[in-house]
């Protein structure tokens, strides 16, 4: 094709956006559009993902840590439980292991002392006490990350419910995830077994961890003043 020194009709054999008929600019004008409502829409999908990625009475997310609870849990420093009531493991016990004696990786600030009226009472000996979420946008679920470094297969223990509000019956979940580094470097955060409904007399709960490297305990409550407590977690080692 002849160049031209016409700049409307050198518009025209680029089909630019000032072609004379409008359809450069038409198109410029839909391209624009499209973008936009591409822009609104990944916008839209994220933050119901956000918003919808802890549900009621629980989630399969993949990362059963990642909305951190709001009352500042440590998901990093590993260190040693300092509330509920304290427990190490001795050699005589290599075989079946204290879940308190582990160390703990994140949501320290989620374990709370026991309450005084449970204090002496039978089966509570052993307790591991996690407080329930404040049930808003951003505080949703509370957990606790306790290391395991592969070396148990399966954790037991009996999941209670206490309530400050005992007249008025109210529903509280517990769940486990398990974290497995793979070999290319990422992480499985599988959950297992279905959640717990806690309960006044205690519901069993028995799990694999098998292979896991840590072990998330993560509740849902109905009410905010309620407490999720663990008597008796016991880690069988291989």
């Amino acid at each position: 094709m002849a160049a031209t020194d016409d700049p409307q009709v050198a518009e025209r054999q680029r089909g630019g956006p000032d072609d004379g008929s409008g359809r450069g600019r038409g198109r410029g004008r839909r391209t624009a559009g499209a973008l936009a409502a591409l822009s609104v829409l990944f916008a839209g999908t994220g933050l119901a993902r956000d918003y919808f990625d802890v549900t009621w009475p629980g989630s399969t997310s993949n990362d059963p840590t990642r909305s951190a609870p709001t009352d500042g849990g440590d998901w990093t420093t590993g260190t040693t439980a300092t509330r509920g009531t304290a427990a190490t493991n001795s050699p005589a016990d290599a075989a079946e292991e204290d879940l308190r004696g582990m160390t703990v990786l994140g949501g320290r600030t989620n374990l709370a002392e026991l309450p005084r009226e449970l204090a002496g009472q039978p089966g509570y000996e052993n307790s591991i006490i996690i407080r329930c979420p404040e049930n808003t946008s951003q505080d949703k679920f509370r957990a606790v990350v306790y290391e395991l470094g592969r070396r148990y297969f399966r954790l037991t223990a009996q999941v209670r419910h206490h309530s400050a509000a005992p007249s008025r019956p109210a529903k509280a979940y517990l769940e486990v995830f398990v974290s497995i580094k793979q070999p290319d470097g990422t992480i499985n955060r599988p959950r297992r077994g279905d959640p717990v409904a806690a309960s006044g007399t205690g519901a069993p709960l028995s799990v694999d961890v098998e292979d896991a490297d840590d072990v998330t305990l993560r509740v849902q409550c109905e009410r905010p003043s309620d407490l999720v407590v663990l008597t008796d977690a016991r880690l069988a080692a291989d």
